[in-house]
């Protein structure tokens, strides 16, 4: 995924991918009606593991609330 590698360019278009799949299912899967469409969580717990790397996710979107790791 980048991280283990420091990768950030990986990383970014892993999390991307993530986000892509999980807004997919949000809006016409079996998440459309749950909470868990709500936040891709593995594209943030990535994000996540990344900036603990010292790498930058860049990847914009609702489903993946970037601030919620400000610390």
């Amino acid at each position: 995924m980048g991280v283990s590698s420091k990768d950030a360019v990986l990383l970014n278009e892993s999390i991307a991918i993530l986000v892509r799949e999980h807004e997919t299912e949000a809006k016409h899967g079996e998440n459309q009606k749950s909470t868990r469409g709500f936040i891709c969580f593995p594209g943030l717990i990535f994000a996540h593991l990344g900036m603990e790397a010292g790498l930058q996710c860049n990847v914009e979107s609702p489903y993946l609330p970037l601030q919620l790791l400000a610390h």
